[in-house]
C-alpha cells in the first residue's frame, strides 16, 4: 500500500508539471502571435474623443457653445433673429427708406415750402412731415432716427447684450472663440502602442511591449 501511494504521488507531480509546461507554451504562443499580428499591421491613428468633443483633423476639440457655429477649429457667433447675417458682422434689422420726398414743383410759390408740406401731409397726416435740405420728407416712425435725407434707422443695438462685439451704427461683429485641442484616444477594444491603435491582445499580454 505504501508503494502504491508513493507511485500515485510521483505520477500526480509529473502530470502537474507537464500541464504547467503546456500552459506556458500556450501563453508564449499567444503572445508571439499577438506581436506578429501587430508587426503586420500599421495600426490606426487615435480618433476617439469625449462625448462633448468633436474630432477634427487629428485632434479633439470642445463642441461649440450654444448660439455659435463651428468654423474651422473655432466657433463663431450666430446672428440673433433681430439681425441680418452679413458674413463677419450682423446688421440690426428695421432700417427703411422714406423715399424721395416731396420736392418743389411747378405751381408752388417760389422759395415757399407750403406746397411741399401740403402734399406730404395729405399722404402722412398733419405734423408728420419735416424739412430736410430742399425737400420735405415724412418723419421717421417713433423710436427711429433719420439718417441723412432718406433713411430711418431703428435704435442702435447694444451689441454686447446679444453676445456680439460693437462696430458702428447698426453693425455688430461676430465673436470668434478659439478652442483648445486635446489628444484623441484609442477605442476601448484597442491598445495605444507608439502612438498607434492596435486591437487588444489577450488579457495576459502586457500592452506596450516593443513590436
Amino acid at each position: 500500500m505504501t508503494n502504491i501511494l508513493a507511485f500515485l504521488t510521483v505520477f500526480a507531480t509529473v502530470a502537474s508539471a507537464t500541464a504547467n509546461q503546456n500552459d506556458n507554451h500556450e501563453l508564449d504562443a499567444a503572445t508571439e502571435a499577438c506581436l506578429r499580428a501587430r508587426r503586420s499591421l500599421d495600426g490606426e491613428e487615435p480618433q476617439l474623443c469625449d462625448a462633448d468633443q468633436d474630432y477634427l483633423g487629428s485632434s479633439c476639440y470642445d463642441k461649440c457653445p450654444s448660439g455659435t457655429t463651428r468654423v474651422g477649429y473655432g466657433c463663431v457667433s450666430n446672428c440673433p433673429p433681430e439681425f441680418t447675417d452679413k458674413g463677419r458682422t450682423c446688421l440690426k434689422k428695421g432700417e427703411y427708406s422714406r423715399g424721395v420726398g416731396y420736392p418743389w414743383k411747378f405751381g408752388d410759390t417760389f422759395f415757399d415750402s407750403t406746397g411741399m408740406f401740403q402734399r406730404c401731409e395729405n399722404d402722412y397726416g398733419e405734423g408728420n412731415c419735416e424739412w430736410y435740405g430742399a425737400v420735405v420728407y415724412p418723419k421717421c416712425s417713433p423710436g427711429f432716427t433719420a439718417v441723412e435725407c432718406c433713411d430711418c434707422h431703428p435704435p442702435l443695438p447694444d451689441c454686447k447684450s446679444f453676445g456680439l462685439l460693437p462696430v458702428e451704427g447698426l453693425l455688430c461683429r461676430k465673436k470668434v472663440i478659439p478652442l483648445k485641442s486635446y489628444s484623441p484616444k484609442c477605442r476601448p477594444y484597442e491598445d495605444l502602442v507608439r502612438g498607434r491603435c492596435f486591437p487588444k491582445c489577450r488579457p495576459w499580454y502586457t500592452p506596450g511591449l516593443p513590436v
